[in-house]
């Protein structure tokens, strides 16, 4: 195993013991601000199509940015997950009632759904388990979301409470980064569309 695989390995048990041990309250007080400033950005109010993400694992809560989105007549598309070759293709839902219990038991649309294909103004928020300052984020190691972002021509953002956000992630060439991070605290640009 190579160096940043390990750093890796390393770095995803440190951070899942700090998201672990954030408290309710702060996660709580954390989502809201999250919310605000999420859809009181420019990149949420400039996008047409929202690709999100049903949150597991203690991952900041974004089921109110997904029903606001269908309030504002946004399109929300979610993931379905392929467990053979560790591939995303992103469905549009019209409600959280759509959803079923899909791949590791996370919540995602019918495979029979609509397909987002690249259409419209979108912008993607992606989950990790923290981001650096550079917009690298470190997911759970499959990969998933790096294949899907490699050909993705949106606008990407990460939500991160900000005691996950830190100064650098060890980080490979298939790694993708966003082009944002909004925290409680703050709202990073790292790449302008």
């Amino acid at each position: 195993m190579n160096d940043i695989i390990n750093n890796k390995i390393k770095a995803r048990k440190e951070l899942h013991n700090i998201r672990g041990g954030l408290s309710e309250e702060y996660r709580s007080t954390s989502d809201s601000l999250l919310f605000d400033k999420t859809v009181n950005s420019d990149a949420y109010n400039s996008s047409d199509i929202i690709l999100a993400y049903y949150p597991v694992k203690s991952e900041p809560c974004i089921i109110p940015i997904i029903e606001r989105a269908l309030e504002d007549g946004k399109c929300v598309a979610m993931p379905v997950s392929d467990t053979e070759d560790f591939t995303l293709t992103f469905r549009y839902i019209s409600s959280l009632s759509d959803l079923h219990k899909g791949a590791y038991s996370i919540p995602e649309p019918l495979p029979n759904a609509l397909e987002y294909k690249g259409e419209g103004n979108a912008l993607c928020i992606v989950p990790a388990l923290a981001f650096d300052r550079r917009g690298v984020r470190i997911g759970y190691g499959k990969g998933f979301y790096d294949r899907f972002l490699e050909s993705f021509g949106g606008v990407t953002l990460g939500l991160c409470y900000s005691k996950l956000l830190v100064e650098a992630l060890p980080s490979e060439n298939t790694d993708a980064s966003v082009d944002m991070i909004i925290t409680e605290k703050e709202e990073i640009i790292i790449n302008v569309k």
